[in-house]
């Protein structure tokens, strides 16, 4: 996202670029339209009019802010997106530590109550088990 921002930037500054070098062009133009002038073209300097170049460069100026309004939104898009996935992440690891802290609760409700109350039953290999009503699983602790 670091270097969307950054190409943001870029593209801004060259947007400012094509419209000051427009005020210029605009002036030339209403004293001699036939004025000569010099645009880079891939790499290589080439002579024009004011008149030719200035609605190229005025076409320039518009993809370049169409251009920019996209990577905008897209930024925009993707730091939406980041906070949700960030909320959802959030959201499921509360989930489970609240899962795990009632599992811990139910267990420990039912096998480790030192309760004297209860009731005993005697199995046929003698094996004997403690039930009462505190041995129950209780409802999560909300912490």
């Amino acid at each position: 996202m670091q270097s969307l921002a950054r190409k943001i930037g870029e593209l801004d500054a060259e947007a400012d670029e094509h419209t000051l070098v427009l005020n210029t062009l605009e002036e030339a133009l209403a004293e001699d339209p036939d004025r000569k002038c010099f645009r880079l073209v891939g790499g290589v300097l080439v002579e024009r009019t004011v008149k030719d170049v200035s609605p190229a460069l005025q076409t320039n100026r518009d993809g370049v802010g169409h251009i920019y309004l996209s990577a905008d939104l897209t930024l925009i898009w993707q730091n939406r997106s980041e906070k949700l996935y960030r909320t959802w992440l959030n959201s499921t690891r509360l989930r489970k530590r609240n899962s795990r802290r009632s599992n811990k609760t139910m267990a420990s409700g039912m096998f480790n109550d030192r309760s004297t109350t209860g009731t005993i039953i005697y199995s046929s290999n003698a094996h004997f088990l403690r039930l009462s009503h505190a041995n129950a699983p209780r409802p999560c602790s909300s912490q």
